[in-house]
């Protein structure tokens, strides 16, 4: 899933703004996954509706530059959290899927998409998307105790670019780990996640963390700061 935003500026904590100049978009990455039949495909909704701390990483490279500040992504991760940055002025230009090919000589196509109307829930950071294929196999949701099993996490991947900058074919990353115990996060009091020790990258996000069966256990919500990353669990 590929989410074009417009961003007018970043905002610190002090109210200085940082405009981020005529090159004012931005592209959020991320995964998504058919947890229905007919096309109904799972995502998390900082990636189809993005916004926050999330958004004000992807944008910081744009805004600090216009003031001759450069870094690497530790560097703006890091700026955003001590300043306590927010994007302003966003606005969704367009939300693209394409669909993912273990064939790197296969095209990347795009698959005609919507958001499912309702189905943006911020506080659970999850969307539904519908696409034109009716016949994406679903994956099954698991809801056991999966604390110990091992599983892969199938994230977004690689898109090789054309000279024109668009992709020609979308390899899913594949990185496996075992999940652990049930973790919090003091950000976001009340919600529970289940815990991942493989590495996640951007574009990892609203992907499946899938079982040597097939079956997804939980899907990406974010990089984990210790380490690993942090899942939702999977749930009908």
């Amino acid at each position: 899933v590929e989410t074009t935003v417009s961003v007018a500026a970043l905002r610190t904590s002090t109210g200085q703004l940082f405009p981020l100049g005529p090159l004012h978009t931005v592209t959020e990455l991320g995964t998504a996954f058919a947890v229905a039949p007919g096309g109904v495909l799972v995502t998390d909704a900082h990636v189809v509706s993005p916004s926050g701390a999330s958004l004000a990483i992807i944008a910081a490279p744009l805004a600090l530059a216009q003031h001759g500040m450069f870094g690497d992504q530790a560097a703006y991760e890091q700026w955003v959290q001590n300043n306590t940055v927010v994007p302003v002025g966003v606005r969704v230009l367009r939300v693209r899927v394409l669909r993912a090919t273990a064939n790197p000589h296969t095209p990347a196509t795009e698959v005609p998409a919507h958001l499912i109307r309702g189905s943006l829930e911020q506080t659970d950071d999850l969307a539904l998307l519908q696409i034109a294929d009716h016949h994406v196999p679903a994956l099954h949701l698991n809801q056991t105790d999966s604390i110990g099993t091992a599983a892969a996490v199938i994230g977004y991947g690689v898109a090789t670019p054309t000279t024109l900058g668009l992709p020609t074919t979308t390899i899913p990353g594949i990185k496996t780990g075992h999940l652990g115990v049930l973790a919090t996060v003091k950000w976001l009091p009340g919600q529970q996640f289940t815990f991942i020790d493989s590495a996640i990258a951007r574009g990892d996000s609203g992907g499946p963390a899938v079982d040597a069966k097939g079956d997804a256990h939980g899907i990406v919500r974010f990089k984990n700061p210790a380490g690993g990353g942090l899942l939702d669990q999977a749930s009908p």
